[in-house]
């Protein structure tokens, strides 16, 4: 999300956390792609990780990582990214 992205950015992290758990729970709701859902959970992440919320941070980072590893097998560069951060 532009808002979230925007307000994280400008070190807003309760905003931008608060938007992105809006639109992953909606992305959760709407049964939308792997990617795409993988991509707001990274993000939600993110600002848990910059608020210094680890261990709800390293939940959304491992579900994402199953996700991603679903969508494109162990090997892949989006894996070993996900596994580097």
């Amino acid at each position: 999300s532009r808002f979230g992205y925007c307000y994280y950015f400008k070190a807003h992290y309760g905003m931008a956390g608060k938007i992105y758990e809006k639109v992953t729970q909606m992305y959760r709701n709407i049964s939308v792609g792997d990617k795409i859902l993988s991509d707001a959970i990274n993000n939600l992440a993110g600002c848990y990780e910059a608020q210094g919320l680890y261990t709800q941070a390293i939940t959304l980072n491992n579900e994402s990582l199953i996700i991603k590893k679903k969508l494109y097998g162990q090997e892949h560069t989006s894996v070993a990214d996900s596994l580097k951060n």
